[in-house]
C-alpha cells in the first residue's frame, strides 16, 4: 500500500513538471483544439452531460455539484508532433512546411465542500486554452528577365526571400459554482478570466541583381511587419447536470466576451530601390516606415450554446457533446492612425486606408464530439472517441498585417487505456488529427514576380495537408 501511494506521488510530481516545462500547439482560428481532464481526453471532449470530474468546472459548472471526493486531476498530452504542407504555398512549385515537436495542455484545478453545506460546491481552474505556434520560410534563387532589356540585357539574378513567425497563446482562470437541488438536478455559475497573447513578424525581400552593374543597379524591394497584442476579457457559463443514473445529461450557456484591458503595437517598413514600376524607364525609390505603441485592443469571443448526453450501464459508456458558436461580426482589434510615413513626401503609391488595421471576423460553427468507454475487466477500460473543430475564419486571401493564419477543418479521434488502482487512475491515450483543404491561398508568392508589382506576386491558390499525433498521460489521485 505504501508502495503504491509514494509511486503514485511520485508519477504525480512527474507529471506536473513535464507539463510545466514545456509548451503547447495549437491552431489559431479553432475553438476546440484542445480538451482538459483525463476523462474529455479519452472520449474526444463529449463530457458535457456527464463530467464528474474538476474538469467540469470548465466543461459545465452545474456537473460539481454532483462531485463527491475532492478529487486532484492532472491531465498532460505528453508529446505532440504536428505536421503541416501547404503545397505552392510560396509560389509555384515551391511548398511552405512546417514541423514542431511540443508539449500540450495542463489544468489545475481544485474542489472545496463544506461539511455543514453539503449542497454547495466551489472550485477553480487554471489553463492554457490556447497557443499556436506556425514558423516556415521560402526561397528562390535563379535567372530570369525581370528588368527591360534597355536598361540590363539579358537576364538578371533574382533572389526572393519569405519568412513567417506567428504565434498565440491565451491563459485562463476561473472559479465556479455547484449546487445540488434534489439528488438528479444540480445547477452552477463560472466566470473565467482569460490574457491572450499575439506575436507575429512576417518578412518578404526581392533582389535582382543585373549582369553587368555597369548599366544598371541592384534592384530591391523588402517588406516587413511585426505586430503584438496583450487582451484580458472574462465570461461568464451557466450549466444545469441532470443525473438520471444510466442517463445523464448536461446544458450550458456562455456569455459573449466581455473587454477588460487590451494593449499592442505594430511596425511596419516597406523599402523600394530602383525599380521601373510603369516600365517607362522612371526608376523610382523610396521607404514606407512607421511604428505604432500603446494601441487599445479588443478581442471578441461570441455567445455559446453547449448540450450533451450519456449513458452508461456498467460496462459500456455512450457520450455525445456539442457546441454552437454565433457568429461575430468584423470588428477593429487594432487600429493605428493614418500618419504619413512614406519618405519622399511627393512619391504617389496607391495604398489603402488604414493598410496597418487588424480586424478580425467569425462566422458561426457547430462542433461535436462522440464517445465511448468498455469496460474490459475489473482494472482495464477501452476508451476512445472522435470531434470536430471547424475553423471559425471568414478569411480569404492573406494580408501580411494578418492575425490568424490558418482556416482548415480538422477532425480529432482518440484511442486510450485506463488502469484502475485503489486510490487512482491511470490513463494512455492516443490522438491523432487530421485536416485538408484545396483552396486557400498561397501565404506569399516568390515566382510570379514582375517590376509592376514590385516584384511581389500576386497570391494565388494552394492547398494544406495538416497532421498531428499525441500521446496523453492522465492521471487522478482520489481523495477521501
Amino acid at each position: 500500500m505504501k508502495d503504491t501511494y509514494f509511486s503514485d506521488r511520485c508519477l504525480y510530481v512527474f507529471v506536473l513538471i513535464f507539463v510545466i516545462l514545456n509548451p503547447i500547439i495549437s491552431q489559431d482560428t479553432h475553438y476546440w483544439s484542445q480538451q482538459y481532464g483525463t476523462k474529455s481526453a479519452l472520449l474526444c471532449g463529449a463530457v458535457i452531460g456527464g463530467v464528474r470530474d474538476n474538469s467540469g468546472i470548465y466543461y459545465n459548472p452545474g456537473s460539481i455539484g454532483f462531485i463527491q471526493n475532492k478529487d486532484l486531476n492532472i491531465s498532460a498530452n505528453a508529446y505532440q508532433w504536428d505536421l503541416l504542407k501547404i503545397k505552392n504555398g510560396a509560389g509555384d512549385n515551391l511548398d511552405l512546411n512546417s514541423s514542431t515537436l511540443q508539449m500540450m495542455p495542463l489544468i489545475i484545478s481544485g474542489i472545496f465542500k463544506l461539511n455543514k453545506y453539503p449542497k454547495h460546491t466551489l472550485g477553480y481552474c487554471l489553463l492554457t486554452k490556447d497557443q499556436f505556434s506556425l514558423r516556415t520560410t521560402g526561397r528562390v534563387d535563379d535567372y530570369r528577365n525581370l528588368i527591360n532589356d534597355k536598361y540590363s540585357p539579358g537576364d538578371e539574378d533574382y533572389v526572393g526571400q519569405f519568412s513567417l513567425k506567428s504565434s498565440v497563446y491565451e491563459v485562463l482562470c476561473g472559479w465556479a459554482y455547484g449546487y445540488k437541488v434534489s439528488d438528479k438536478i444540480s445547477i452552477g455559475l463560472g466566470n473565467y478570466g482569460s490574457y491572450r497573447s499575439y506575436h507575429s513578424d512576417w518578412y518578404r525581400v526581392s533582389r535582382i541583381v543585373p549582369t553587368d552593374t555597369s548599366l544598371h543597379t541592384i534592384s530591391t524591394f523588402n517588406r516587413a511587419y511585426s505586430m503584438e497584442i496583450k487582451n484580458v476579457r472574462t465570461v461568464f457559463k451557466v450549466g444545469v447536470s441532470v443525473d438520471l443514473k444510466k442517463w445523464k445529461f448536461g446544458a450550458t450557456i456562455t456569455s459573449p466576451s466581455i473587454n477588460i484591458w487590451g494593449k499592442g503595437s505594430i511596425l511596419s517598413d516597406v523599402t523600394a530601390s530602383n525599380i521601373d514600376y510603369n516600365n517607362d524607364g522612371k526608376f523610382i525609390s523610396f521607404t514606407n516606415n512607421d511604428r505604432q505603441d500603446q494601441l487599445k485592443t479588443t478581442y471578441k469571443t461570441p455567445t455559446i450554446l453547449g448540450f450533451g448526453f450519456e449513458h452508461d450501464n456498467g460496462k459500456t459508456l455512450i457520450a455525445f457533446s456539442g457546441e454552437w458558436y454565433d457568429k461575430v461580426d468584423k470588428y477593429s482589434i487594432l487600429s493605428p492612425s493614418d500618419n504619413a510615413y512614406l519618405r519622399p513626401a511627393n512619391i504617389k503609391l496607391n495604398t489603402a486606408d488604414k493598410e496597418l488595421e487588424i480586424t478580425e471576423e467569425k462566422k458561426s460553427v457547430f462542433n461535436f464530439a462522440i464517445g465511448f468507454a468498455q469496460k474490459l475487466n475489473e482494472k482495464y477500460t477501452l476508451s476512445g472517441g472522435f470531434r470536430t473543430d471547424y475553423s471559425y475564419s471568414k478569411m480569404t486571401k492573406l494580408a501580411p498585417v494578418n492575425l490568424t493564419y490558418t482556416n482548415w477543418d480538422i477532425y480529432h479521434f482518440t484511442l486510450g487505456v485506463t488502469k484502475k488502482r485503489e486510490k487512482s487512475d491511470l490513463s494512455i491515450c492516443l490522438k491523432y488529427a487530421y485536416g485538408q483543404k484545396n483552396d486557400i491561398y498561397q501565404f506569399v508568392n516568390l515566382t510570379n514576380v514582375s517590376s509592376s508589382n514590385y516584384f511581389v506576386g500576386e497570391p494565388q491558390k494552394a492547398s494544406v495537408i495538416y497532421n498531428s499525433i499525441s500521446v496523453v498521460i492522465g492521471y487522478t489521485r482520489f481523495g477521501k
